[in-house]
């Protein structure tokens, strides 16, 4: 089995938000960052093909979006 964003509903989530955004029942900005699996995760599963990075890079990456949307 294959896991990707549209597995756990974060397709589903991200359309429900952006169609109140549009529709003009929410006031907001909205957008999609899907963070893979940590590679301790990748190896529980016994998934060797699945994208994985590091949670200290997920942090960092995190920081460096949050940071450049100020």
């Amino acid at each position: 089995m294959r896991y990707h964003a549209g597995l756990f509903g974060c397709n589903w989530l991200l359309y429900k938000v952006m169609e109140k955004i549009e529709n003009g029942s929410l006031d907001a900005k909205s957008t999609f960052i899907h963070l893979p699996a940590l590679p301790s995760q990748a190896i529980e599963k016994d998934v060797v093909y699945m994208a994985t990075m590091p949670l200290d890079l997920q942090v960092k990456t995190l920081e460096i979006i949050i940071e450049s949307l100020s």
